[in-house]
């Protein structure tokens, strides 16, 4: 990947505890008032999981078109992914605020909004076994009936969407979306897991 001026350069952080193949550089680049998120591979090794991130943003975005949910654009540029810079508040926050309030029927009705988006823009397909699925997942034994899509972006968290001064949803980090089959009621499960473990008045507040 051609090399960033440092002078550009206003945060990086490494990310090289990941499987071979997967480890990044993230930067955060700024030039006059203009910021935008820089993603590098590490080595040559990880450079193919760099390049398929302006996939999965064209996945993504054909998928969630016309939905609260916009896709954070992406463009491919000297070797990496290049991202907007979005400013706001993330869903978590968003939520916590009501919770704050004591709103429990302003939370539930923008948590549930988040899930059935979910589940109306992915497809409710049954499970397919496939050897991608089994290299991610390795020996996951899947109940029958779950409705199952493609292009699952399992990071998709309340953390991981900020909130705009348009009110938009704008998912900030899909890196993590598969092709291969996988249940919905799994990132569905990872929501309400890492919400819950991460939000100490969520803790409080929520009966799960």
């Amino acid at each position: 990947a051609e090399e960033i001026p440092d002078e550009k350069v206003i945060y990086a952080k490494f990310s090289n505890e990941r499987a071979p193949g997967f480890n990044i550089l993230t930067e955060i680049l700024e030039e006059g008032e203009e910021r935008e998120i820089c993603k590098l591979a590490d080595s040559p090794d990880s450079q193919p999981h760099v390049d398929g991130m302006y996939r999965k943003y064209a996945l993504l975005r054909k998928r969630f078109e016309g939905s609260k949910f916009l896709i954070n654009r992406c463009r491919r540029e000297a070797g990496g992914a290049f991202f907007e810079y979005v400013e706001g508040k993330s869903l978590e926050e968003y939520l916590n605020r009501f919770l704050e309030k004591e709103d429990q029927e302003g939370f539930f009705e923008v948590f549930d909004r988040f899930v059935n988006e979910i589940r109306n823009r992915y497809d409710a397909l049954p499970f397919e076994d496939s050897k991608e699925f089994r290299d991610v997942f390795k020996d996951t034994e899947i109940p029958s009936g779950l409705s199952c899509s493609r292009d699952l972006d399992v990071d998709l968290l309340f953390q991981n969407v900020v909130i705009d001064r348009k009110q938009q949803w704008n998912v900030i980090d899909y890196e993590w979306t598969f092709p291969f089959l996988i249940p919905v009621n799994f990132l569905v499960y990872r929501v309400i897991f890492f919400y819950f473990y991460q939000s100490e008045i969520c803790r409080e507040r929520v009966a799960l």
